[in-house]
């Protein structure tokens, strides 16, 4: 499990885009960020690099009649496939936003709850112990401020 939240410069570590950015993949294949975001768990973009993929990926969705149009057209072809597997897809739709959002709060929830912060003072004086010996050797003024 990741449990990670991810911003635009991280590398994604897994699966077959390991290495690449998710600025590079949003620019590149929307897509597949909108799949792992909706499949993989513990996977969420912060609120901020939320708000950037829905500008790089403003108005990238095509209606159907576009894509017929494109598939009538031979020459087009790249440019549909593109579209079908990489522009399909945008940031600004209510239900992506809406699982992103309960993911970084699972996310949050889960470390918050395994990692505490705890302040820790120590007041041992520790002049008097002596490192030649072993712990249950010390002398009674060390154990004595116990």
């Amino acid at each position: 499990m990741r449990n990670k939240i991810y911003n635009l410069d991280d590398e994604f570590d897994f699966g077959r885009n390991k290495g690449k950015t998710i600025k590079e993949l949003l620019q590149v294949n929307p897509g597949y960020v909108d799949w792992v975001i909706r499949n993989i768990e513990g996977f969420a973009l912060s609120n901020e690099a939320f708000q950037q993929a829905k500008i790089i990926t403003e108005g990238k969705r095509f209606s159907k009649k576009e894509i017929v149009e494109l598939s009538n057209e031979k020459q087009n072809l790249p440019i549909l496939f593109r579209k079908l597997y990489g522009w399909d897809y945008d940031f600004s739709k209510e239900d992506i936003l809406l699982i992103n959002n309960l993911k970084i709060n699972e996310i949050n929830s889960k470390t918050k709850n395994t990692y505490s912060v705890h302040s820790y003072h120590d007041d041992t004086d520790w002049s008097n112990y002596n490192d030649d010996i072993d712990m249950d050797q010390q002398s009674e003024e060390f154990w004595n401020q116990f």
